[in-house]
């Protein structure tokens, strides 16, 4: 990554991992952007598949507990550990600090259950609490 200038969006994506639970991201979907022409590599492309994050595939959101604490991300071991090597790396410029008083734009739901999305945004709010003070 270092080599190749993308460095700081890998670690932007593993922060955002830590924050959403995203327990999907894998090898296959991190890309990178190539010229058309000469095939080198422009840029990292932008973050996509994050469709089992937000505990999307948690069918009952009374058993959140449970599905933290026995789900992690798929080709490395830990969430934590992925996002305190980020941070160390990205210190001073990670915007993580926007998302405090994280909150979804409520109008936007349609019929998603409010007790779901009040479980989430607490969550998120305690990760990047937790982020901030490591």
């Amino acid at each position: 990554c270092e080599t190749l200038g993308i460095q700081q969006r890998f670690y932007e994506t593993l922060i955002l991992d830590y924050l959403t639970f995203n327990i999907d991201r894998h090898l296959g979907n991190i890309s990178v952007l190539l010229n058309s022409t000469d095939y080198n590599i422009i840029d990292i492309a932008p973050i996509y598949d994050n469709g089992l994050s937000l505990f999307a595939s948690l069918t009952d959101i009374a058993y959140l507990d449970n599905f933290i604490n026995t789900k992690s991300p798929s080709f490395y071991s830990d969430f934590a550990y992925a996002a305190k090597i980020a941070k160390q790396h990205l210190p001073n410029n990670h915007n993580v600090e926007a998302l405090i008083n994280f909150k979804f734009d409520k109008t936007q739901l349609g019929d998603f259950p409010l007790d779901r999305i009040s479980v989430i945004e607490e969550f998120v709010q305690t990760r990047v609490h937790q982020f901030l003070s490591w």
